[in-house]
């Protein structure tokens, strides 16, 4: 590194994040060259109603003549009472030579008491959304994963509570081609002294469009359909 800088803090109802950091010409082990780049990242965000928050992003990769990659985002995170929150996100990439379908979009609700909770959050990535500061732990999907608890509390018999839990996640690309189901069913034991006992089952799918490895064992495509206990 040349060095950087970054600066954080609020003011009145305004959060600001600011950092920049520029790097020395490098060599790789592999001989290429990376070149001396600039990286900063500004983050915003704005208190709005009694504890809801609307922010935006912005990120910039960019070294000599037109090689850059930046980023835009824009969110909002809403609790409408003590139980339910609701909020999403957008987000946009921009790289030479890529244009069009460089969006990320997420939405979520979530509710939750004592006795009963539920979660659902859906993410879209279009198939060239190129956040190059930054990762994604999968690409160009379609993603809806959802929780549903159900608790009952007992407080005696030295047994704090038992709870029931379903989870689901289904996952797409683009085209809406199947590519992850995951479903599950959980049930813990909470115990007064804070110990847990837990049973589950899950049931996964997933589907190969293309040849894979674990090491060397060859994983051919198709789909896989197995449970776990």
């Amino acid at each position: 590194l040349y060095g950087g800088t970054k600066l954080g803090g609020k003011i009145g109802k305004n959060s600001i994040g600011f950092m920049s950091m520029q790097t020395r010409e490098t060599e790789l082990s592999d001989g290429t060259v990376e070149p001396s780049t600039n990286y900063t990242a500004l983050r915003v965000k704005h208190d709005v109603l009694k504890n809801s928050s609307v922010g935006v992003i912005f990120l910039n990769k960019h070294s000599s003549g037109e090689k850059y990659n930046r980023a835009i985002g824009i969110d909002g995170n809403f609790p409408l009472t003590t139980s339910f929150t609701m909020g999403g996100s957008v987000a946009k990439t921009f790289t030479p030579d890529i244009k069009g379908k460089d969006y990320a979009k997420t939405f979520f609700m979530d509710f939750k008491t004592d006795v009963f909770s539920w979660y659902v959050k859906y993410l879209g990535l279009d198939d060239n959304f190129n956040p190059e500061m930054g990762f994604i732990r999968r690409d160009k999907i379609r993603s809806t994963n959802s929780a549903a608890t159900l608790t009952r509390w007992i407080n005696k018999y030295g047994l704090r509570n038992l709870r029931f839990q379903t989870t689901f996640n289904y996952v797409t690309d683009n085209e809406n081609v199947l590519e992850t189901k995951r479903l599950s069913g959980r049930i813990y034991t909470q115990f007064s002294s804070g110990d847990l006992i837990s049973f589950g089952v899950y049931r996964y799918y997933e589907f190969l469009d293309e040849n894979d490895y674990i090491r060397k064992i060859l994983l051919p495509v198709g789909n896989y359909k197995y449970d776990i206990y």
